[in-house]
């Protein structure tokens, strides 16, 4: 599924984006109680973005809207509309720090978070890929990883 693709599912299967970190972000208790309000009054609209969960069946991850999940669940929705789509990991750490940066500013500890994320979903990558480099030179996304030297290392222990 790469087209997005609108359907009704279980508010309680949706799970967050795996790549927030809500110890550091949580979530802002008044954003939440804005949105309560402005569901009442307008509705709900149907902006939220999920994948389907890569290994749980009618689970959902969400890539962004997890203050509106919460004003949802407040409100006693069950089913809601969501727009779904296959999101590769990459997107899913780009969507979340882009969903901190709006919330929280363009902070140090957003960037960082971000690119820590982004280390991780790289050396689960270099776990699964012997070659690695090919893989690098092929996908734009990672075409930057080339220039880092310990990525470069980790390249060459998988073959390269």
């Amino acid at each position: 599924m790469t087209t997005l693709k609108s359907t009704k599912v279980n508010l309680q299967s949706i799970l967050p984006n795996p790549y927030r970190n809500f110890p550091a972000y949580p979530l802002d208790k008044k954003n939440v109680s804005n949105l309560v309000k402005s569901i009442k009054s307008t509705g709900y609209w149907g902006n939220i973005l999920v994948r389907p969960h890569p290994t749980l069946k009618n689970r959902y991850e969400l890539a962004y809207g997890h203050h509106r999940i919460e004003a949802l669940k407040k409100l006693g929705y069950k089913k809601i509309e969501v727009q779904m789509r296959d999101i590769p990991d990459h997107e899913m750490i780009l969507i979340m720090s882009d969903e901190n940066r709006t919330q929280y500013g363009n902070t140090t500890a957003i960037l960082n978070h971000a690119i820590g994320s982004a280390r991780e979903d790289l050396d689960d990558l270099l776990d699964q890929y012997d070659d690695f480099y090919s893989l690098c030179r092929s996908n734009v996304f990672l075409q930057p990883i080339l220039q880092n030297e310990g990525n470069f290392q980790k390249c060459k222990k998988h073959g390269v």
